[in-house]
């Protein structure tokens, strides 16, 4: 779905560092409620649909591409979704919580969005 980049290799890390280490262990840590959860997956799924695919200035979608990778993200984000509410915690909050920040990447916040 693309989406946002850091702008140099040390906020690349402090960012990966972030997003892959501190997250998944503030989720084990602090058990949040499998409904909320939930729910924000459920908007970031919205989200996805809103804003995928986003091209940053560096990479930018070729115009025959957008349509394909916008089905793309959508396709693959329902099908994690789906298995989430299949397989059991933690596994699910985590899988839930990468599709929050794959959509968190995706927010106009972070780049100038092409019209």
């Amino acid at each position: 779905a693309h989406g946002a980049h850091a702008p140099s290799s040390f906020w690349c890390y402090v960012e990966s560092i972030f997003l892959f280490t501190l997250l998944p262990l503030i989720l084990v840590n602090y058990h949040i409620n499998f409904l909320i959860m939930t729910i924000m997956t459920v908007i970031a799924i919205g989200m996805i649909i809103r804003y995928a695919p986003a091209a940053t200035k560096k990479k930018p979608i070729p115009v025959r591409l957008i349509k394909r990778k916008r089905n793309y993200a959508i396709i693959v984000s329902l099908i994690f979704f789906i298995i989430t509410l299949i397989i059991k915690e933690p596994f699910a909050q985590f899988m839930q919580l990468g599709i929050i920040i794959e959509a968190i990447t995706l927010l106009p916040i972070f780049f100038v969005r092409r019209t």
